[in-house]
């Protein structure tokens, strides 16, 4: 029998953990599944970021509705691939600051958002708002009760920032 994962989507203040007052958007975590789903869509209109930590297979991203393509920008972070990492960090550092401090969303998702979403989005959360990364985890692990959220997994993908 398999372990049975959040299914549920996770939106954490820019603010909520200190940082400058001038960024007013929110991060927003969740399953691929979602986000492919034009519901999602409909709901978050604020988002206006995409950021895609299950990185290019075949040298394609994963499959967005027409209603996420119309309003938000994709940023592709391929996490397997190390050469690459610290560009397209860099390139989704300045993105989801441009859009944090514009009051909008940045979405961060990979396959089932809790692999690879909670490390990107510690590192965009510490390198844009200033907030140490174990401050985040620890307000995500207490705020969400998702236990092995943060296991060797994310140790392991965090050595990369």
């Amino acid at each position: 029998m398999g372990r049975h994962h959040p299914t549920e989507i996770t939106v954490l203040s820019a603010t909520a953990l200190g940082g400058p007052s001038d960024i007013t958007g929110n991060f927003v975590i969740a399953p691929l599944r979602c986000v492919q789903d034009r519901e999602f869509w409909r709901v978050h209109r604020s988002i206006t970021c995409i950021i895609n930590c299950k990185g290019r297979h075949n040298g394609k991203g994963p499959w967005y509705p027409r209603e996420a393509l119309a309003q938000a920008t994709v940023i592709h972070i391929d996490v397997d691939a190390p050469a690459g990492l610290d560009i397209h960090f860099a390139m989704a550092k300045s993105m989801a600051e441009i859009t944090l401090k514009d009051g909008k969303d940045v979405l961060v998702h990979c396959q089932q958002s809790f692999h690879r979403c909670p490390p990107i989005c510690a590192g965009l959360y510490q390198s844009i708002c200033g907030v140490h990364y174990q401050v985040w985890k620890a307000a995500y692990r207490l705020t969400q009760g998702l236990q092995n959220m943060f296991g060797n997994t994310f140790r392991r993908q965090w050595k990369g920032f």
